[in-house]
């Protein structure tokens, strides 16, 4: 998947507001988030480090309000406790005519199970302090999905990232995962594709009730 150097920043709360400038990741998310990539310990006393309350990236808070977790899962979780989807699509930032197949359940059934299906708009919140509102019926009329894995490719397999045979791998920090909001980008309104990006989010830590 390939993403911009820069976040887009925080979209206004409706949908006809002027998409504001992008902001750069902040120097402290790009640090820990290639540590993690790599495996290796954020430095004592470093200034990097991921939001208090959201140190492991496979662990999906869904939330009543901030740091008020209803439930959590796992990649594994999530594979077990619902029907996976297939999206085949392009993202805003992919090179011309490139698609990505990514597989997760529905971002709605994921909402609904966990108590929170009947609220107006979801806040999103992801590992490197990136935050966005979505609104439901966004949710409802697009049907974006929450994705853990994408399809594996001969680059891959050559590599070794998936065995000859297997079709599809766990999204990782490297992929923008393990929690991806993954959208049909052909079925998006044009208009989307500069004023909206801010509802692709990568790093996906919690999903809460919008304010």
């Amino acid at each position: 998947m390939i993403h911009p150097p820069a976040r887009p920043c925080v979209p206004a709360r409706g949908y006809g507001a002027a998409p504001k400038p992008a902001r750069d990741l902040p120097m402290r998310s790009a640090l820990w988030l290639a540590l993690a990539v790599l495996g290796l310990a954020i430095p004592r006393g470093a200034s990097a480090a991921p939001p208090a309350g959201y140190e492991d990236p496979h662990v999906l808070r869904i939330e009543s309000s901030p740091g008020q977790a209803i439930t959590t899962y796992t990649p594994e979780q999530i594979k077990a406790g619902f029907p996976m989807r297939v999206i085949e699509t392009g993202t805003p930032w992919s090179e011309a005519g490139e698609k990505i197949k990514y597989r997760g359940p529905d971002l709605k059934e994921v909402l609904a199970k966990s108590g929170l299906g009947d609220a107006a708009s979801i806040e999103v919140f992801a590992y490197d302090d990136f935050i966005t509102t979505i609104h439901m019926d966004e949710i409802s009329e697009y049907q974006p999905i929450l994705a853990i894995e994408r399809g594996c490719t001969a680059g891959d397999r050559k590599t070794g990232r998936c065995a000859e045979g297997q079709d599809y791998r766990a999204l990782d920090l490297a992929d923008s995962g393990p929690y991806s909001i993954i959208w049909p980008l052909d079925q998006l309104p044009k208009a989307y594709t500069a004023g909206r990006n801010a509802i692709w989010v990568w790093f996906v830590v919690a999903l809460r009730p919008g304010s």
